[in-house]
């Protein structure tokens, strides 16, 4: 194995919140010693990995080692209602349980991804030859190198919980390298198999994993599409249900399964305006029905659209690219439920993260296109809907909201 070492940032910052927002307080870090340095060196080794990978179930009893271990270091406190936020501030920082942060992962790799049991994390090797999935034990400190395909690049990783052995991603032949998501792949655990799902018609979106396990939501060039595990794919039939829209994105599945919210474009023409109309649709795949909610008129695109279903099923969180509004945002995140019943705005904002009991939302508000002031966090509580700004976080990113293991 060959290791390279870098060092462990500490965030150390005392930080008084006024009247209205967060009270932010400061752990002293403690001084690290070779079990951290083994953790450093460990996250940017690259192993010529052969054959299946599992964490050691012996190793802390299998939890992550930022949960027990006092040498890690620590940083910043929250309060405990932000258990289980993960975000980036020069390495990835976990909130615990009581509010403190922990620096779960020393490289600010913002698109990685943590296991369903807090356990790993994946992220990707560098682009000089391919980009491969690495896999970083949080026990252990040790690092795998999951797949090694130099003319592939891996990307748009995700754990699927109900399959805790399996990781979809979307793949990239290297001569194939555009603006566009790519195949649709898997990586098995227990068997170290490389599997392809879809390698005929790529896709310039993400796609979804249902809950149950057993179903992919995806886009088979710009109709949407779901393969069943180990069976095979079946393309949703669009016209069927009634929807007049050429082009669909962002798949995401309802908490329950039953329901796939997506991004629609290509309906409607403005006469006046010459674009096109866009919405949120969501497809009951029970009932083979669906619901159009908030229909508009997209106006270019900037940045991808995003949905995100509130864990209780009831709100989603959606981002539509290219809608303008009074204020001249290109960009707007609204809260939508899920019959369509309600709206709120919330502006120029993107990367909305539930909480995992559903009670409160975090986003990035961006300042007015032009203007150079840094990006704010901000958080709001379901039924509540007053905003407040995580002040300590400016110019960070959460990238995710987990439920920390027991």
């Amino acid at each position: 194995m060959k290791l390279s070492k870098f060092s462990l940032p500490i965030i150390i910052v005392l930080v008084s919140l006024a009247c209205g927002q967060l009270s932010v307080g400061v752990e002293t870090p403690i001084s690290t010693d070779t079990l951290v340095d083994e953790m450093a060196e460990a996250t940017l080794a690259a192993l010529d990995n052969q054959e299946a990978v599992l964490p050691d179930p012996d190793l802390n009893d299998g939890g992550p080692i930022w949960l027990e271990n006092e040498e890690i270091p620590t940083g910043l406190t929250f309060p405990e209602y932000l258990a289980g936020l993960v975000y980036v501030s020069d390495g990835v920082w976990v909130v615990d349980k009581n509010g403190l942060s922990h620096l779960a992962f020393g490289q600010p790799f913002s698109g990685g991804a943590f296991s369903p049991d807090g356990t790993d994390y994946l992220y990707s090797s560098t682009m000089n030859e391919g980009e491969d999935i690495l896999l970083f034990n949080l026990a252990s400190g040790e690092v795998n190198q999951l797949t090694d395909t130099p003319t592939v690049f891996e990307r748009g990783y995700q754990w699927w919980p109900a399959r805790d052995n399996i990781i979809v991603f979307q793949f990239i032949p290297e001569d194939m390298l555009g603006p566009w998501n790519g195949f649709l792949g898997a990586y098995d655990l227990l068997t170290g198999e490389y599997i392809i799902i879809d390698d005929q018609q790529g896709s310039s979106s993400s796609f979804a994993l249902s809950p149950d396990g057993e179903k992919i939501a995806y886009i088979e060039g710009k109709q949407p599409v779901v393969y069943t595990w180990g069976q095979g794919s079946t393309t949703i039939d669009t016209e069927g249900l009634g929807l007049e829209f050429t082009s669909f994105s962002s798949p995401a599945w309802s908490p329950d399964g039953k329901k796939i919210a997506f991004h629609a474009a290509g309906g409607p023409q403005d006469e006046t305006s010459g674009a096109y109309q866009s919405a949120t649709v969501i497809i009951d795949l029970e009932n083979n029905s669906a619901n159009v909610l908030h229909e508009y008129f997209q106006m270019g695109q900037r940045g991808g659209p995003e949905i995100v279903w509130n864990p209780n099923g009831e709100w989603l969180a959606v981002v539509n690219p290219g809608e303008i509004v009074v204020d001249g945002s290109p960009m707007i995140m609204w809260l939508m439920r899920e019959d369509g019943s309600e709206e709120i705005h919330f502006g120029f904002s993107t990367s909305p993260r539930w909480s995992p009991d559903g009670k409160y939302l975090t986003y990035i508000e961006w300042p007015p296109v032009g203007v150079t002031e840094a990006h704010s966090i901000k958080m709001i509580e379901v039924g509540v809907w007053e905003p407040v700004i995580l002040e300590d976080l400016e110019g960070d990113y959460i990238i995710d909201w987990i439920a920390l293991p027991e």
